[in-house]
């Protein structure tokens, strides 16, 4: 629920931040700056989402309950996980691609 909490904070900051900057009338390079925010906040939707944190799974490690971490030691399951977390990093960056370009470019 952490990655939940703190990634709608994130996501509500993000929006904030962009439309500040597009009603300011700033430059497309300045806009830019909303990378950041998005990406921090669609990562951490995403986790929560899956219940997966892809850069631990490709790393080898899980998290079963809040900040305890192991090491996967079977290689089926973290062959699995490194699907999943594959899986997980491309709709990441996907999300996070169509809503920069929206922010950035368009208006």
């Amino acid at each position: 629920m952490v990655r939940l909490i703190v990634g709608m904070i994130s996501m509500l900051g993000a929006f904030w931040t962009t439309f500040a900057l597009i009603f300011l009338n700033y430059s497309r390079a300045t806009r830019c700056w909303i990378i950041l925010p998005f990406t921090v906040a669609i990562y951490l939707i995403a986790s929560w989402q899956y219940m997966l944190d892809p850069i631990l799974a490709l790393a080898g490690g899980s998290e079963y309950t809040f900040m305890d971490f192991y090491r996967i030691k079977e290689p089926f399951i973290r062959q699995l996980l490194n699907k999943r977390a594959i899986m997980c990093l491309g709709w990441i960056v996907i999300i996070d691609v169509a809503i920069c370009c929206l922010f950035i470019f368009v208006p």
